[in-house]
């Protein structure tokens, strides 16, 4: 376990791909941007890319062009 806001899920399987997990704050700036309790998204960092994809709730559909992490937080 770790005591990050967000979880990596990415740290203990680098193939999943998909993860059900839940929204702990919303900053809605010039970016929306989601902070999620555990993540399969990878940050951008130390010369690679960020994931990229979708989060789906109910009939919404959100498409992820960045990831970060920030203060133990994906952003």
């Amino acid at each position: 376990m770790t005591d990050l806001a967000t979880v990596p899920l990415y740290w203990e399987d680098t193939f999943v791909f998909e993860s059900v997990a839940r929204v702990v704050e919303l900053l809605d700036g010039e970016r929306p941007c989601l902070i999620l309790n555990e993540t399969v998204f990878y940050p951008q960092g130390g010369g690679q890319p960020c994931d990229t994809g979708s989060i789906s709730a109910a009939s919404t559909v959100f498409t992820v062009t960045d990831v970060r992490m920030q203060d133990g937080k994906g952003l």
